[in-house]
């Protein structure tokens, strides 16, 4: 196996990985999505609304939140001492308290443990108030994981197989242009395509079959974007160690049967 990253920033990673089969890819893919605990907003107890939005749409609001957090100092509510009632191990508690008239946006969430959690962007508009108008709450965020709700989804993932080109005799190179990702090149006898191919097919149905543009079975560009409080790299090694636990207990329930 074979891993090339193209580009690299705290919110996304842009990878080519050579010597996987699909299985695998797609097995990572859903990992990212869905099994990495990541931390939102639960429940909310309102203590006064006069806002235009129904207490379950500001809820709903605050639940899909980005919201970074400690990994170290929060526990799953499963896992937790407390057995799941709640405490200071495995949530956060945001409160909020606003009077109109103003935009009400994601930073005017306090949380009750600034070194633990905070809002990721907190520029996000909650709701408009009108003079006279009130909201004060308090919101609850626990660990959970894609599984649970898509709230706790941590990141967007997909992956595409690597273009390969072929040519079969001459092919004019003004059929360059046909492709709308502009990924096409040729140069006399030679062809190539860059990443950016999505195998569209356009170029090798304007070329009458002389071109010949496939997917590599065995090769994948990955897309990974977090859309949580976690770092898209944080992502990508945590779904490995899921996916490395869930290997080895395979192989201790296969080890049973001998």
């Amino acid at each position: 196996m074979h891993v090339q990253v193209l580009g690299k920033t705290d919110e996304e990673i842009r990878m080519v990985v050579d010597g996987v089969n699909p299985q695998f890819a797609n097995s990572l893919r859903r990992i990212m999505i869905s099994r990495i605990p990541t931390l939102a907003v639960d429940y909310v107890d309102f203590s006064k609304n006069d806002s235009v939005l129904y207490d379950e749409m500001i809820s709903h609001r605050l639940g899909m939140l980005a919201l970074k957090f400690d990994q170290k100092a929060l526990d799953a509510k499963d896992v937790c001492e407390c057995e799941g009632k709640g405490c200071a191990n495995c949530q956060v508690v945001f409160a909020l308290s606003k009077k109109g008239p103003c935009m009400v946006y994601a930073s005017d969430l306090k949380s009750s443990d600034k070194e633990i959690s905070e809002v990721v962007h907190p520029e996000t508009p909650i709701v408009e108030l009108m003079p006279g108008q009130e909201l004060k709450l308090q919101a609850v965020a626990s660990l959970g994981t894609g599984e649970d709700h898509a709230k706790h989804q941590s990141a967007h993932v997909f992956f595409r197989q690597y273009p390969k080109i072929k040519i079969n005799g001459n092919v004019p190179e003004n059929i360059v242009s046909v492709c709308p990702k502009h990924a096409l090149s040729i140069s006399g006898s030679k062809a190539a395509v860059t990443i950016d191919c999505d195998l569209c097919q356009e170029c090798v149905h304007a070329s009458g079959g002389k071109l010949e543009v496939t997917g590599d079975a065995e090769k994948f560009i990955f897309v990974i974007e977090s859309i949580s409080g976690l770092p898209a790299e944080k992502i990508l090694l945590s779904s490995l160690d899921v996916l490395k636990g869930e290997a080895k207990e395979f192989g201790k329930q296969v080890g049973k049967l001998k």
